[in-house]
């Protein structure tokens, strides 16, 4: 029994060590994890803007070909009416994505105490 728990204590010993330094390169890193992560939120909304931007474009092509195609008749196809449709997907991702780049280089210790938040 004392085997056991000298071991134990020895286990306890080195958790109690690594959760430290682990705390000190945390703090340590603080400032370069910070900026990692904001870089990083910034460049996957920067990639979803140009998704949700190349979605418009290519609704409007869409469009554009469909109206060519029913020389100017509305509805008369499914692909007009697939335009009508994407085109506003894309402009509301679009704008999601932008507000979220503009929060965060505007307020980004707001958008981190949101991000955590939530």
């Amino acid at each position: 029994m004392k085997n056991l728990e000298e071991t134990l204590a020895k286990v306890l010993e080195k958790a109690i060590e690594l959760a430290e330094k682990t705390g000190e390169f945390a703090m340590d890193q603080a400032p370069l994890l910070l900026q990692e992560f904001y870089m990083w939120h910034i460049a996957s909304h920067i990639f979803y803007f140009v998704m949700f931007f190349m979605i418009i474009l290519f609704g409007f092509k869409i469009h554009k070909m469909a109206m060519k195609f029913n020389e100017g008749d509305f509805f008369e196809t499914p692909a007009t009416l697939g335009g009508i449709i994407v085109i506003p997907i894309g402009i509301f991702g679009c704008l999601v994505n932008l507000h979220k780049l503009i929060f965060i280089l505007v307020a980004p210790k707001l958008y981190i105490i949101e991000y955590f938040l939530k």
